[in-house]
This record gives C-alpha cells, sequence and structure tokens, in this order.
C-alpha cells in the first residue's frame, strides 16, 4: 500500500537553523567491526540520523540536515539545509565518502549530481508501518556493520508493539476516535486521514481515526471538524507552540465544538517520536496509549 507523505510534519516542523558545514566519518557496508574508521558520512533526514545515534555511530556524525532535531547531541553538528532542498557544493565540500538520505530528499537531480561527482549514496526508504520501520533499520544496520545492534533495536521495538497489542486487547476497552491535526499557526491546519502515518498510529494504539474517506494530509476546516467529532486530538509539539500554546490549540475553528475540545483532551506528542517511525515506534505507541488513557 502506497502511503501518503507523512514527513510534511518533519519538513514544515523543522526549525531555521543557520547552514553550516563540518567534517564527518564514514561507516562501511561490510559487515566488519570497525571497518568504518576513518571515513565520512553526511546524514539527511531526522530519522536517519536518529538510527544512526542509535546504532552507536553518532561520533561519526559532524554534518546532517535541519530535521535531525534528536538525540540533542544532532542539534550540535553543523546543518545542511533541509533535506528536501540539499545544497550540492556544501556537501560535495565536505568530501564525503557516503551519503545516507531519505528517499525524499532532493530535489533528484542534486542526489544524482552528489552521485556522479564520486559520492557513495545510499537512499533509505520512509517508513509508515512497523513493517518498513524494520527494514529500515536492518538496512542501515548492515550499512554501518551494526545488524546486531539493529537487531537488538529491532527486538526491543516489538516488544513494546506487543505489548501495545495486549493493552488494546484489554477488557472494556471502547474503540475511541482520534483527530491528528497539523498547524502551523493559525494560517494553516490540515487533517490527516487514510494512508497516513496518523492513521498508522492511531491503529497500533487502539484508535479509529476521526477522519475518513480521503487520503493524505489535507486541509480542513472548522465544519469538518465539527462533524468529526473526536473523543481525543493528537497534535506535534512544536505546532502546538506555534499556536501559542494547548489553550489557544483546544480554541482552533470548530475545535471547541468537539467532544474533544470540550473536556481538553488535546494530547500533544514530540514530533519525531510520534511522525519518526524508527526504533521507538513502539515507545510511541505506548506513549500514545498511555495520554489516551489518562484522558478519557
Amino acid at each position: 500500500m502506497k502511503y501518503e507523505s507523512f514527513t510534511i510534519f518533519r519538513i514544515l516542523n523543522a526549525r531555521i537553523l543557520k547552514l553550516s558545514v563540518g567534517f564527518l566519518l564514514l561507516a562501511s557496508c561490510k559487515e566488519q567491526a570497525g571497518s568504518a574508521n576513518g571515513q565520512r558520512i553526511i546524514t539527511l533526514g531526522g530519522s536517519i540520523t536518529e538510527i544512526v545515534y542509535a546504532l552507536n555511530q553518532g561520533s561519526k556524525l559532524v554534518a546532517t540536515d535541519i530535521t535531525s532535531v534528536f538525540p540533542e547531541e544532532a542539534q550540535k553538528l553543523p546543518r545542511l539545509g533541509y533535506f528536501r532542498n540539499i545544497p550540492v557544493e556544501g556537501i560535495i565540500g565536505l568530501k564525503p565518502d557516503l551519503l545516507l538520505a531519505s528517499s525524499e530528499a532532493g530535489p533528484p537531480a542534486a542526489i544524482e549530481k552528489v552521485r556522479s561527482l564520486g559520492t557513495r549514496v545510499e537512499t533509505i526508504p520512509e517508513a509508515f508501518t512497523p513493517a518498513a520501520a524494520k527494514e529500515r533499520l536492518k538496512k542501515l544496520g548492515v550499512l554501518l556493520g551494526r545488524s546486531e545492534q539493529a537487531d537488538e533495536l529491532i527486538n526491543k521495538m516489538e516488544n513494546d508493539l506487543k505489548q501495545a497489542e495486549k493493552n488494546r486487547a484489554a477488557p472494556g476497552k471502547d474503540v475511541r476516535k482520534a483527530l491528528f491535526l497539523y498547524a502551523r499557526g493559525s494560517g494553516l491546519l490540515l487533517a490527516a486521514g487514510e494512508e497516513t502515518g496518523a492513521a498508522t498510529m492511531f491503529e497500533l494504539a487502539g484508535l479509529r481515526n476521526a477522519m475518513q474517506g480521503f487520503k493524505g494530509m489535507k486541509p480542513t476546516s472548522a465544519e469538518a471538524i465539527v462533524l468529526a467529532d473526536p473523543d481525543l486530538i493528537v497534535m506535534l509539539q512544536e505546532a502546538v507552540q506555534s499556536l501559542g500554546g494547548k489553550e489557544k490549540a483546544l480554541s482552533l475553528p470548530g475545535v471547541a465544538q468537539t467532544r474533544a475540545g470540550k473536556e481538553n483532551r488535546l494530547i500533544v506528542m514530540d514530533d519525531l517520536l510520534f511522525s519518526g517511525f524508527t526504533h521507538r515506534l513502539g515507545e510511541a505507541v505506548l506513549a500514545l496509549q498511555q495520554a489516551a488513557g489518562t484522558l478519557l
């Protein structure tokens, strides 16, 4: 099933940071411990960077993109702008041996230019399902010579997802409707329909997506929100901050008229935790379940 891009959250929520450059080390794709010593890597995509750190290869990174905000150490690295609009000169100037790029990085011509100039480019698919998250972890484990560590991360993720499944099956659990809203100030309000990362998160947590009948992220209206009448509303942390806080978010057109709005049932999730679909996917689902259970 082809998923609509969920990385709009990451792109629109990315902090505007200063373009900078630096040098870094490369992890070899060979399955040999220590084979990556003395080489350079650049990552383009917050989820990729997060996984590289989780595989204990973060010390080899000294340049990435502005969506790479977790872990905190990643924010200290030189930045190469948005991963969808990469600076070829900035990348080539670093003389990297390997570029680990999200499949949505670009523009495509820029990626090909980097490759044509002799840099090895490995494209890492985006993930919007547990299976895709698992495959991405496996691929990065191979590329970085850390397959064993990748398997450990996968096992932890799968155990967390199994716990989330048990939570869903608990007696007396009602299926609640949840609405995911993206906002960037009051001028932009989008709702998540089918085949989105938010819809997957709701399914894994045992919630029902309040928005049906369309795919992807779509602009929404007060009337549509009232008609959906969710029990819960989920938003990303930076989106809520852009609105001026939870109180402002709950006063969005249509929100106050819903069951969620009337009962102040707004869940604020960390951006990358909710939308990243990394090894922390199970952790994110459990956090969503806990927040939902606290409010209901």
